[in-house]
């Protein structure tokens, strides 16, 4: 799991999937997220859909994705 600190309308970006995720507030142990993703990007709430399918990506898809969404510019 990569863990990231992000102040408030700092975003992270997942460029292959055209994902952002925008942090839009933070209040105490509260944090408000923004997410922009295509129409066919599924997004749940973890604690509502625990057992909801993931995205038909291969897991080597998943990851070289992220792991690129994260790479420090050169």
């Amino acid at each position: 799991m990569l863990v990231l600190s992000r102040k408030p309308q700092q975003q992270i970006l997942i460029p292959e999937l055209n994902i952002v995720v925008t942090v839009l507030s933070i209040a105490g142990h509260r944090v408000q997220l923004g997410i922009s993703a295509p129409d066919d990007v599924r997004i749940s709430r973890g604690e509502l859909a625990p057992e909801a399918p993931r995205r038909s990506l291969s897991e080597e898809t998943r990851l070289r994705a992220v792991a690129t969404a994260f790479r420090s510019p050169a």
